[in-house]
């Protein structure tokens, strides 16, 4: 669906990453708790379980951030049909988000920025 910056349906939008970055962000704290265990292989295997699933909420997450900020960008979101709206791609490409990590994801984009 098409909307404008500032209309409600963008306000939602915004809220909604809002959302997403938080998750994110804590997904993120999560992992990095168990980072050092998984790199030495010295944590059992528990932890090593945490471990996984926190990176793979990591992941989730910061996929599900970076299609909003694509969505907001193109002033499209997705339609519940999975429509020509929910492509993401045509004309698009990561550097063109208005949502870079380091901007908003503070010390995880910093510790992120170290690994990159």
């Amino acid at each position: 669906m098409r909307f404008e910056l500032g209309d409600e349906t963008d306000r939602k939008l915004v809220q909604a990453l809002q959302h997403e970055f938080l998750r994110c962000r804590d997904a993120f704290d999560d992992f990095l708790a168990y980072a050092p265990e998984l790199v030495t292989g010295a944590g059992s295997r528990r932890n090593s379980y945490a471990g996984y699933n926190a990176y793979a909420r990591l992941v989730h997450y910061l996929y599900e951030f970076l299609m909003g900020c694509a969505s907001r960008r193109q002033r499209d979101t997705p339609t519940a049909q999975g429509g020509a709206g929910g492509r993401v791609g045509q004309g698009s490409s990561a550097a063109n988000f208005e949502c870079p990590p380091g901007r908003y994801l503070g010390r995880a984009g910093a510790a992120l920025g170290k690994w990159a």
